[in-house]
């Protein structure tokens, strides 16, 4: 697969940062018209976990009610290995709806049943974006050349933990998976409320 220069140079990077064993795959719309691509890497200390990253992300227009915004996006996504396999292609399937649908993606959004198509999340159907706190100094020094961007890490959330986030807020929901210990790797947790 032939990535522009651009797309080259933050997928080494990220690979650099993140891992060993960097493989790229293009994922296309149903229709085929739109594509994305996607780096995974195995952690180097631990290989029962996979990081992806969305590459090329950063070249579409964001938008914020319907304005355009002057920055750009990436996503990027941890696994254990039994979801590994998945996570590229729903990590695409979201970068394809913000880049060619519009959707607006800020910490705290939500993808309503986008992260568990396949039976093993054990009911995680929805994605939720947050910021990058684990990885924040990783991922600052990749940046698109042309424009500042942003890092959103996403992870799946059950219709419950989706109540709960509509009833008290992303501070809310966040609180609740710091006082449970919620592993961000772990798309096939069980619910936490």
């Amino acid at each position: 697969m032939n990535l522009n220069p651009v797309h080259q140079d933050m997928a080494k990077k990220l690979a650099v940062e993140f891992g060993a064993d960097p493989r790229v795959d293009r994922f296309t719309s149903l229709e085929g018209e739109h594509a994305m691509d996607i780096l995974t890497v195995r952690d180097r200390l631990n290989g029962e976990v996979t990081y992806s990253f969305t590459i090329g992300l950063s070249d579409a227009t964001l938008y914020y009610k319907n304005e355009p915004v002057s920055f750009a996006l990436e996503l990027g996504a941890a696994a254990y290995r039994d979801a590994a396999e998945f996570v590229p292609n729903t990590l695409a399937k979201a970068a394809l709806r913000i880049a060619h649908n519009r959707w607006e993606c800020q910490p705290g959004t939500v993808f309503k049943d986008l992260g568990g198509e396949n039976a093993v999340t054990n009911g995680m159907r929805h994605l939720y974006f947050i910021r990058p706190l684990l990885w924040k100094d990783r991922l600052e020094k990749i940046q698109h050349p042309e424009k500042r961007t942003a890092w959103l890490i996403c992870m799946p959330i059950s219709d419950s933990e989706l109540e709960y986030l509509l009833k008290h807020g992303a501070t809310g929901l966040e609180s609740v998976f710091q006082k449970e210990n919620v592993d961000l790797f772990n798309w096939t947790r069980t619910s936490c409320v």
